[in-house]
């Protein structure tokens, strides 16, 4: 038989180390355990900004140019802001929250003409709802850049930079960052640089419990149709997407798609559907795909298709 008591002294004791181990770190962050103490410990319920997006994390959402990125991602912070009264994609768990979306690509002109586009049919409680929950934030003149040239022509962290994305995360649920490549000057295609950079996001996002989505081009080998729904589909290193939790990607319909469901592969209808996928959300269930259209002024909004042999049969397909 087993004294349950005496092993717990046992375990305890061969364990006394991980106080060595925190005081060796000094005032890093880190956090010990064993499986005792995980077994007797209740395990929260995890807190999702949106299904299969841990809140707390960070998330990519990959795309080629001209494909509708920054409106999904206008779209989705609207979602998330109007306290479930606007849905981009209406099966997914859109939590109630408070965004900031950081544009170092479009001012607030632009964003103006998007924004108005998307809410023309908002009523006015909808509208003062997500004015009140959703903060648009121009920082293309204002030299944010979380890795930069120090004075010695050398990469390094920018602590100011840092500082103001650790303030708004403060007073965030979540953050977007339009897009990746305007808010550093490391090497896309050096994994630890990248590496280095994803961990000053994880960083704030975790000591904030703010989730943050950043925008991300896809590379030029996606561009052929053949992995552009995977996350290798990522412009440069793989290390930052490889360790990143959650990925979105967007894709401009494929002329294999736009045979299935128009019944030829030049369909002109094939311009104005992108393919939502998730191909990386490690905190759930994987996520079925969703087609969007594209609509007046570029707003996007999910749609139902079928194929076109079963259009034919008059069989309806992908309610």
């Amino acid at each position: 038989t087993i004294d349950t008591q005496k092993s717990i002294v046992s375990i305890e004791s061969r364990l006394s180390h991980i106080a060595e181990i925190n005081i060796a770190f000094g005032n890093l962050k880190i956090y010990t355990s064993n499986l005792l103490t995980m077994l007797n410990t209740v395990v929260p319920k995890i807190d999702f900004i949106q299904s299969g997006f841990k809140l707390g994390t960070v998330g990519f959402l990959n795309a080629p140019g001209a494909t509708g990125k920054s409106f999904f991602a206008i779209q989705t912070a609207m979602s998330l802001a109007s306290c479930n009264r606007y849905k981009l994609i209406k099966n997914l768990n859109y939590k109630n929250a408070k965004v900031a979306y950081i544009s170092g690509e479009d001012d607030l002109d632009t964003i103006n003409i998007r924004m108005r586009a998307i809410s023309k049919d908002f009523d006015k409680n909808t509208i003062k709802i997500i004015s009140e929950n959703l903060t648009v934030i121009d920082v293309i003149e204002s030299g944010l850049k979380f890795l930069d040239f120090n004075s010695s022509n050398k990469i390094e962290k920018n602590t100011k930079s840092i500082t103001i994305l650790d303030t708004i995360a403060k007073h965030s649920d979540l953050i977007i960052l339009d897009t990746l490549s305007r808010f550093h000057f490391a090497k896309e295609n050096d994994n630890g640089e990248m590496i280095r950079l994803l961990n000053i996001f994880e960083t704030v996002a975790k000591i904030n419990n703010c989730s943050i989505l950043i925008l991300h081009h896809n590379n030029k080998s996606s561009m052929n149709g053949k992995n552009d729904l995977e996350q290798s589909s990522a412009r440069g290193a793989s290390g930052m997407i490889d360790n990143a939790r959650y990925m979105i990607s967007l894709n401009k319909m494929s002329k294999e798609d736009a045979k299935l469901y128009f019944g030829k592969e030049d369909d002109p209808r094939r311009d104005y559907h992108i393919r939502c996928s998730f191909p990386k959300a490690n905190y759930t269930a994987p996520l079925a795909d969703k087609w969007l259209k594209k609509g007046e002024g570029g707003t996007l909004s999910e749609v139902s298709l079928e194929t076109y042999s079963a259009s034919k049969r008059g069989t309806r397909y992908g309610k």
